[in-house]
């Protein structure tokens, strides 16, 4: 087995074995940005004298909560009780990249915790359906306020959770590198195939003051096809095709929710509507 330009990759997320999975910190910073775009739009709404509705982060509404107190706000009782946020949290300007590695390491934040209606209101079920609810919100709220830096951290946080998603696929953060659904799915079909790895990238990071590649680990098929083209073209195939629900459940739902992520991320960052 094979790896190649993996090692950064592997160190973050590999690190975060014992915590919670790496996209839900990204999903956390991700909710935030969406609530800060919407209560942006609300005020500039109220000072123009037209309508508009926050429907984002209930029980801040109104509040100007800080990070953390917008992740406990979103959380059920017990759960948000038993968060160990740092000092990082406690602003309404987190960092994307920094905040979401100091969550997954220290605060104890459980995903499974999260209260649909206190993120959004509305359409918030099934998971997709919130994530395009609270993205068609923003789009809406980019028509009142421009909030240029609001939706490049919100689409940043988006984008850095699509490829913690990827990253799953392949190697799952609570096992080993390469024992992901996706990596035990492409065995089951292609038996013979060493395989390897590499690293791939969505983007660019710009939300700091030093850029980042936005990175995920993936399966290096142009690797272990050799310069085979039709051994290749097989492999791309295979990447398209859903993978069964009841053999592999997790790459299933990685897969669809990156391709989610990923569909909606483009959308705010052309700014075009759905």
């Amino acid at each position: 087995m094979k790896f190649i330009n993996t090692i950064l990759t592997l160190f973050v997320f590999i690190r975060t074995m014992h915590c919670a999975p790496v996209s839900s910190a990204y999903e956390a910073l991700f909710f935030y940005y969406a609530y800060q775009i919407d209560a942006a739009a609300a005020a500039r709404a109220a000072a123009d004298g037209v309508p508009w509705t926050q429907t984002i982060g209930q029980r801040c509404i109104g509040a100007d909560c800080s990070f953390v107190a917008f992740v406990q706000s979103i959380m059920k009782e017990d759960a948000a009780a038993e968060l160990t946020p740092t000092a990082l949290g406690d602003t309404t300007s987190p960092n994307v990249y920094n905040t979401a590695q100091d969550i997954i390491e220290n605060w104890n934040y459980d995903y499974k915790q999260l209260v649909a209606d206190n993120i959004i209101t509305g359409k918030n079920k099934p998971w997709s359906v919130m994530i395009t609810a609270i993205v068609d919100k923003v789009q809406a709220a980019r028509a009142v306020v421009p909030s240029a830096d609001l939706v490049q951290k919100c689409t940043t946080a988006l984008r850095w959770a699509q490829a913690a998603r990827l990253t799953d696929m392949v190697g799952d953060v609570m096992a080993d590198p390469l024992t992901g659904e996706r990596t035990k799915a492409f065995i089951a079909e292609f038996k013979d195939v060493d395989l390897e790895a590499i690293t791939r990238t969505l983007g660019t990071d710009q939300t700091d003051s030093e850029s980042r590649a936005i990175e995920f680990l993936d399966l290096d098929y142009e690797g272990m096809a050799g310069g085979d083209a039709d051994q290749l073209a097989k492999f791309m195939a295979w990447t398209e095709t859903t993978p069964s629900k009841k053999e592999f459940p997790s790459y299933r739902r990685h897969r669809e929710w990156a391709l989610l992520y990923d569909e909606k991320a483009t959308v705010m960052e052309t700014g075009c509507s759905n």
